[in-house]
């Protein structure tokens, strides 16, 4: 996924405008299209891409890809941290939704600020998002850097909601035995 590659970058290397796309698109709380995980895909250098690497037709058949290597780990980690905490996962998901639902932050009108939304709900934000770290694998480093990246925890907690997704789809993958993941360094 295009995301961990941007989320194993310091906050300031992003180029500005993906910035502001992080934030804009993760505030809202609207559709994030194809479009803008393309633009985030184009944003990585060539060598850093996911990329299909060889693919083998004789049986048993595989896809080999290549990629950056602290992008294919960040990925892997997630998805084995998805596996680990089975039941966990789903009701911290159900708890992040009641948050939403609960806060009226389901959609977010574009001139709406924090300090209209209020500190409660902001800090609460924040600490689901490390507890979403927690059951992702994730450092509590990495939380505060996709922090600094959106630009405030509600983002955050969207674009972190958006990664369990993608680790929840990979795990799936793998269970079905259509993808392997890298062993663990």
């Amino acid at each position: 996924s295009c995301y961990f590659y941007w989320l194993q970058k310091p906050p300031e290397s992003v180029p500005p405008d993906l910035s502001s796309r992080f934030s804009r698109y993760f505030w809202s709380g609207e559709y994030i299209g194809d479009k803008f995980v393309e633009d985030l895909y184009w944003h990585i250098p060539e060598v850093d891409r996911i990329r299909l690497k060889s693919l083998h037709y004789n049986s048993p058949g595989w896809i080999e890809i290549a990629a950056s290597v602290p992008v294919l780990a960040a990925l892997a980690y997630c998805v084995r941290a998805w596996i680990a905490t089975g039941d966990k996962a789903f009701d911290l998901f159900a708890k992040i939704d009641k948050y939403f639902i609960d806060r009226k932050l389901r959609r977010i009108g574009k001139t709406i600020s924090l300090t209209e939304i209020g500190g409660d709900a902001v800090d609460e934000a924040r600490a689901l998002c490390f507890e979403l770290g927690k059951l992702l694998g994730l450092e509590k480093k990495n939380v505060e850097s996709m922090i600094t990246l959106t630009g405030n925890p509600i983002s955050t907690l969207r674009l972190m909601v958006t990664l369990g997704r993608e680790a929840r789809r990979v795990a799936t993958l793998q269970s079905k035995g259509k993808l392997t993941l890298p062993p663990p360094p």
